[in-house]
């Protein structure tokens, strides 16, 4: 679910009581296009960009652990 407020995305509450979900801030450098369809997305979904970029991060470490289990 994504916390459209802080722009983060909030995992759910099975996953809270296993994992640290407290924010850490990072640096990233990515291509301008990219940039770009993040902002597109972020408009289509009427949240901030950071809640599209985590909220796609979670999917992904989602499945990759599903994939490895």
């Amino acid at each position: 679910m994504i916390d459209a407020e802080h722009g983060s995305y909030v995992a759910d509450h099975e996953n809270l009581l296993s994992r640290d979900d407290t924010p850490r801030k990072i640096n990233i450098s990515m291509p301008e296009w990219m940039i770009d369809e993040l902002d597109a997305a972020a408009r289509h979904l009427a949240v901030p960009r950071q809640a599209v970029i985590n909220m796609w991060i979670a999917d992904r470490l989602k499945s990759e652990s599903n994939a490895r289990a």
